[in-house]
C-alpha cells in the first residue's frame, strides 16, 4: 500500500514539470525559451486581427505585455513523442497544462513569409502548423519570463 502511495506521488510530481515548463497557475513558465504562457487560451476563436487586438488589452496575472506566440513558441509546446506525418491523427499533442482546448487552433504571431497578413496557426488536435490565413482561431498568449517571474 505504501508503495503505491510513493508511486502516485512521484507520478504526480513528475506531471507538474514537463517539457521544461514549471506550473505557476494560472501561467506556465518555458525555461528553455524564457517566455511565460497563459494556461488558459481566449474564450471563442477569433480572427487574426481580433487575436491581436486581444493581446493589446489583454491584462493577465498582472502582467499587459502579452503578445501571440511566435511559431517556433508555439510548436515548442507540442509532446513530440505524439507527433505523426498523419495529418488526420486526432490525438491532443499538447503538452500540459496546454491540453484544453481539444479542437480548433491556435495562432502564431509569425507572419507566412511572402503572404501580407496570413500568420501560422497549429491545429490542436494534431499539431501541424501551416498557412493559417483567413482562419479563426483561440489564443494562448505569451509575454518574455524575467528573473523574478518563477
Amino acid at each position: 500500500m505504501k508503495i503505491k502511495f510513493a508511486i502516485l506521488i512521484i507520478i504526480a510530481l513528475l506531471s507538474i514539470s514537463y517539457a521544461g515548463l514549471r506550473e505557476k497557475e494560472p501561467t506556465s513558465i518555458d525555461e528553455d525559451l524564457k517566455i511565460m504562457w497563459t494556461v488558459k487560451t481566449s474564450q471563442t476563436m477569433m480572427s487574426w486581427s481580433e487575436a491581436l487586438e486581444y493581446v493589446e488589452n489583454l491584462n493577465y496575472h498582472g502582467y499587459d505585455d502579452w503578445r501571440l506566440p511566435t511559431e517556433e513558441e508555439l510548436s515548442s509546446i507540442i509532446e513530440e513523442r505524439l507527433i505523426s506525418e498523419d495529418p488526420h491523427v486526432t490525438n491532443v499533442l499538447l503538452c500540459k497544462p496546454f491540453r484544453k482546448p481539444s479542437r480548433g487552433y491556435l495562432f502564431s504571431g509569425t507572419i507566412v513569409q511572402g503572404y501580407k497578413n496570413a500568420p501560422y496557426v497549429m491545429n490542436i488536435r494534431n499539431g501541424h502548423i501551416f498557412n493559417g490565413k483567413g482562419y479563426k482561431a483561440y489564443v494562448r498568449a505569451v509575454r518574455d519570463a524575467e528573473e523574478n517571474d518563477n
